[in-house]
């Protein structure tokens, strides 16, 4: 790479929403002939998109009661894409995905009539939810069934073919595809790893981003960086109110092998903007169970990496403001006492049994001896404060700057990777203008209407 090349695009991270930009932009980015993909570390996506660092799960609204209708069509259709990609790309059987059951379980009165009420709502929107009794739950997920107490009441939504995800690989098919695109159209995609990015500024129409690995200049840049994206757009004077509240997630797994057939999940708690402990089936289909996450505020970038706190203190949220804004979050008994609980699950002895609590509402008959920590495994999720409003905000968030995008990519980001990169490339050819535009055809010919 040389100082003088010019880039019609930079894309600043390759993990599965960056490696996702990459793809759409060499695939449907017409005018485009120049793509440069940039990575901190020496593969694509080692940090949240790594399989051990997350649930594994694509997200398409019906499971998620913190999702009302609107919103959960909304994540049905950014799934949709994913799907669509990952179903002409993946070679079956090569760990990049794998199709299982989602279940919803309501245990008791109150869930169960939740339950019940969403399924007339839902159903329309979401025609392939099948909703099961005690005795169909069952025949798909037996262990959720026995052991537990024929009175108390119990309810789920089943989806049949849900996905498990592998991200890492999801992330490597997405870069491998933008290749093969780029190489197919005469368009140049060079990628460069153990590249950290230093610094960006303005050369007149240019962004100039120095790294480790030299210096970059393009058109547009696109920043798909986790929480440095939005330190980045501090830098440059963008979204300053906004800041992060990173929250590590851990996973806790079954020592008995095969002990479900897919996912189930519970019904999220009233004010919690944080979902419940889940249980998943691994994307590699060893028959191992995790369950999880925890959510525990930690002042990290990244997780297991100390060295990242000193970014974490450039972010805003230990300002006067910030400050302010986490005593309004943390105000509530709820999140105040959700924050607690979660610190201990990690702790030895207590962490195991007040976890044990949680899983017993979906697995009656599993004990504490049965689970272990999964050492090392869990990412960090840069959950985005509104300074302004003093609350959390929920889903993906994209800056929009002079020629310039940073996307910053909470839970679930994964989920709506595919729908990240499609918007990326539409607003790249924008800011690009002239006889740059998005090939609608080829896009409706490939993902649909």
């Amino acid at each position: 790479m040389t100082a003088e090349k010019v880039y019609d695009v930079f894309i600043g991270g390759l993990g599965v929403s960056g490696a996702s930009v990459s793809y759409f932009v060499c695939e449907y980015l017409k005018g485009a002939t120049t793509i440069a993909g940039v990575e901190h570390y020496e593969a694509p996506a080692l940090v949240n998109s790594k399989s051990m660092h997350n649930a594994q799960t694509l997200h398409r609204g019906e499971n998620e009661t913190n999702y009302d209708l609107s919103h959960a069509i909304e994540m049905r259709d950014k799934a949709k894409i994913l799907e669509a990609f990952l179903l002409a790309h993946a070679t079956k059987g090569d760990g990049t995905y794998r199709r299982v059951s989602k279940m919803l379980l309501g245990v008791g009165d109150a869930e169960v009539a939740l339950l019940r009420k969403r399924y007339e709502e839902f159903h329309p929107y979401f025609p392939y939810i099948k909703l099961l009794e005690r005795d169909e739950i069952a025949l798909y997920e037996p262990k959720a069934v026995e052991g537990r107490d024929p009175k108390e009441p119990i309810l789920a939504f089943l989806v049949e073919n849900g996905f498990a995800v592998n991200y890492q690989k999801l992330a490597e098919l997405f870069i491998a595809s933008a290749r093969a695109s780029a190489a197919a159209r005469g368009k140049t995609y060079d990628t460069f790893f153990n590249t950290e990015i230093t610094g960006i500024s303005r050369d007149g129409k240019l962004w100039v981003i120095t790294t480790t690995n030299g210096t970059f200049r393009a058109r547009i840049a696109i920043f798909a960086t986790g929480p440095y994206s939005l330190l980045f757009a501090h830098r440059l004077g963008y979204a300053k109110d906004l800041a992060l509240l990173p929250v590590a997630g851990s996973f806790y797994r079954s020592k008995i092998p095969h002990l479900l057939n897919g996912k189930i999940y519970q019904p999220q708690k009233e004010g919690l903007p944080f979902a419940r402990f889940h249980a998943d089936t691994s994307v590699e289909g060893n028959g191992e169970t995790r369950f999880g996450p925890t959510a525990k505020p930690l002042p990290l970038f990244e997780r297991h990496h100390w060295g990242t706190f000193v970014d974490f203190l450039r972010i805003g949220t230990f300002s006067l403001r910030g400050l302010r804004a986490l005593a309004s979050i943390f105000a509530s008994k709820t999140v105040l006492g959700f924050a607690f609980k979660n610190a201990l699950y990690e702790m030895p002895y207590i962490g195991k049994r007040l976890v044990l609590k949680e899983l017993q509402r979906i697995i009656p008959t599993i004990r504490a001896r049965d689970i272990e920590l999964c050492r090392g495994a869990g990412g960090i999720r840069p959950q985005i404060i509104d300074l302004a409003k003093r609350k959390l905000q929920m889903g993906i968030e994209t800056i929009y700057g002079d020629d310039s995008m940073f996307i910053v990519t909470p839970s679930p980001g994964a989920s709506s990777s595919g729908k990240t990169g499609e918007t990326a490339a539409r607003k790249a050819a924008e800011m690009l203008g002239d006889e740059h535009f998005f090939d609608e055809e080829a896009f409706r010919k490939e993902f649909g209407n």
